[in-house]
């Protein structure tokens, strides 16, 4: 893992990477943090059928979109946990994500749809097991 951290440069991603198709991103593939749960863990929302993968990466790449999605990891690690933590006045190093599958049918899981999810749950699985909850 740490191999992994310096070639993704993991540990400057956030004042290194500047995801400036936020905004554009965010309607294509719609997710993001909302409160927190009875435990006081940070609540991670994504609407996965309001995904459309194909203009997704047309505003995108999906290079971009994965180096997006560590440094979101790498956010909640330095902001998200210290603040839910001292709310919580207890430890909070994972968090709670909710897949909304409202609408999800076959025209969500195309090629890209499929390639991405697959990147993105392998990063997440080798690299932060810790805040995945099982």
């Amino acid at each position: 893992m740490l191999q992994w951290r310096k070639e993704f440069c993991a540990d400057t991603i956030m004042e290194d990477f500047d995801f400036k198709e936020y905004d554009e991103v965010v309607k294509y593939y719609p997710h993001g943090h909302h409160g927190v749960d009875k435990e006081g863990r940070p609540v991670y929302i994504e609407r996965l059928g309001g995904v459309d993968s194909t203009k997704l990466m047309q505003v995108t790449t999906m290079d971009r979109f994965i180096r997006y999605h560590v440094k979101e990891y790498e956010r909640t690690f330095s902001d998200k946990f210290p603040v839910c933590s001292i709310a919580a006045r207890r430890q909070i190093d994972q968090s709670t994500t909710i897949l909304d599958v409202l609408g999800v049918g076959f025209k969500n899981f195309n090629k890209a749809a499929r390639e991405l999810i697959t990147r993105l749950q392998k990063i997440d699985g080798d690299n932060y097991p810790e805040v995945l909850i099982s």
